[in-house]
């Protein structure tokens, strides 16, 4: 398969992937729009383990998803949205990556239990694909059957919906990855996740308004 994707280029794919989902969520849409949506959080999580991997300073890196976080949760607290922002899952992700790389696996468990027990969005399964994706990496067909059998599993460890298992659509686009970053729109993409959703949940707002 030709290597023709940089690292710019799946961010916006899967930025694109998202928007489409949350606009299905926000609007009531049927469920096409969330299965386009299975796409994101793969190529997410593959892209975190991409830059944990070649980071010159992953303590820097991790604070800046982690507080990240913390600041796009404030404007879903107001929104009384109920789950853990996905940087926040990609947070804990990394904290894993860090105990498997040095051997603390007390701290791995202690990790999966949290994601499985609080409402991180993609909980349990968010984690594992991490840790699959890092893993796994360029052992494809192992990646694919190991990605395959969590989103089956994530139907009954995370409540989450049989479209979960479309996620594995989002192989082909990490297969074709290149190696390369590509542009650095670094503050942009942070800044995309809230404001779209803010913005998306005025939309749906008004036009339910409208329809009153």
């Amino acid at each position: 398969m030709f290597k023709k994707l940089d690292g710019f280029t799946l961010k916006l794919i899967a930025l694109l992937s998202m928007t489409i989902d949350h606009i299905g969520v926000f609007f009531y849409l049927d469920s096409g729009w969330r299965i386009v949506g299975r796409l994101a959080f793969p190529i997410f999580a593959f892209l975190l383990t991409e830059g944990y991997r070649h980071t010159h300073n992953r303590k820097k890196y991790f604070l800046t998803i982690a507080l990240s976080g913390v600041i796009m949760q404030i404007p879903l607290f107001f929104m009384q949205e109920p789950m853990f922002n996905i940087f926040l899952t990609l947070a804990l992700g990394m904290l894993a990556l860090y105990g498997i790389e040095f051997k603390n696996y007390f701290l791995v468990g202690l990790i999966l239990l949290s994601a499985w027990i609080f409402p991180f969005d993609y909980g349990l399964y968010g984690i594992l694909l991490i840790i699959g994706s890092y893993l796994l990496k360029n052992r494809w067909l192992l990646f694919s059957i190991y990605s395959l059998a969590i989103a089956f599993l994530s139907q009954y460890t995370d409540h989450l919906s049989v479209i979960q298992l479309y996620a594995i659509a989002a192989l082909p686009f990490i297969y074709m990855y290149n190696g390369q970053r590509g542009r650095s729109w670094k503050w942009f993409f942070y800044i995309y996740y809230p404001l779209h959703i803010i913005i998306i949940n005025i939309l749906a707002t008004l036009v339910m308004y409208l329809k009153q």
